[in-house]
């Protein structure tokens, strides 16, 4: 709202000014659709549907609640990733929620209330969204029943659900010869069960995963590890924090390893939280 003044370009001294104008929005033009929030791997979120006009002013005469609810068309558009059933508390959730995610992607008619042009689908709906994986980046699009409005969400950030496991991977390419044969890593390989030659260096790198597997980055642990010098897997001796085998032992997210004795070696890693291997 405001006041417009008027005047004159021959006499600017001539002027006159309105009264206060109210400039109140369109006609909708489109639906914006946005999640509430952030987005975790696993966790179901609210959705937000707003009407607005072609100005991107919320038309706030859209409303249902004399009316009664309009009925959207709701579709998802992601890669066809399909969590297995171990996400799930038992099989029969499993399949209702990839039927429900099978439904969306064919085009599913929900009701909707809008108060002051703005609707929402509750987390806690039992036809709420729910995605698991972090490069699925999805996009919702609604539409009403007569296709005159429509709308599509950006691609949706789907963020790690908390720390579950940690593992060590190679932060190098490396292989040995080690009696004619030859051993090969490749940089971003896990780091289990390696030969090694003594005396050649072993850098790896501690990253933390969910429960879902998404790489949640890398992660400053506790290094530490114990050897044994013969082949029945005896310890003979503890290099806990020996400078000869670990360049960072504590609070790194790096470290490098440096056997000097054959045998058999074994790498602990733990964060402050207790999550180890």
């Amino acid at each position: 709202s405001g006041k417009v003044k008027v005047t004159l370009v021959d006499n600017p001294s001539i002027s006159a000014t309105t009264g206060n104008v109210v400039v109140g929005p369109g006609i909708p033009d489109r639906f914006e659709v946005m999640p509430v929030g952030q987005v975790t791997a696993g966790s179901s979120f609210d959705l937000a549907i707003r009407a607005l006009d072609k100005a991107g002013n919320i038309v706030t005469g859209y409303d249902t609640s004399s009316s009664g609810p309009i009925s959207l068309r709701v579709f998802l558009s992601s890669q066809d990733l399909v969590p297995p059933e171990d996400f799930f508390a038992n099989a029969a959730e499993h399949l209702t929620y990839t039927t429900l995610m099978d439904e969306y992607r064919l085009g599913k008619t929900i009701d909707f209330d809008f108060n002051l042009g703005e609707a929402s689908l509750s987390a806690s709906d039992a036809a709420a969204f729910k995605f698991f994986f972090t490069s699925e980046a999805p996009v919702i699009q609604v539409e009403t029943l007569d296709l005159n409005i429509d709308g599509t969400s950006s691609p949706i950030q789907i963020l790690p659900a908390p720390l579950a496991s940690v593992e060590a991977n190679f932060l190098e390419d490396i292989s040995f010869d080690i009696g004619g044969t030859l051993y090969d890593y490749s940089l971003g390989d896990r780091v289990n069960d390696v030969v090694i030659a003594a005396g050649q260096r072993l850098k790896m790198e501690a990253v933390g995963y969910d429960r879902y597997s998404n790489l949640i980055g890398t992660l400053p642990v506790d290094w530490s590890n114990s050897a044994t010098d013969d082949a029945g897997g005896n310890i003979t001796s503890d290099y806990n924090g020996d400078e000869r085998n670990f360049f960072l032992v504590s609070n790194s997210s790096v470290t490098i390893f440096s056997p000097v004795k054959s045998g058999f070696s074994y790498i602990r890693y733990e964060t402050v939280s207790g999550y180890c291997a």
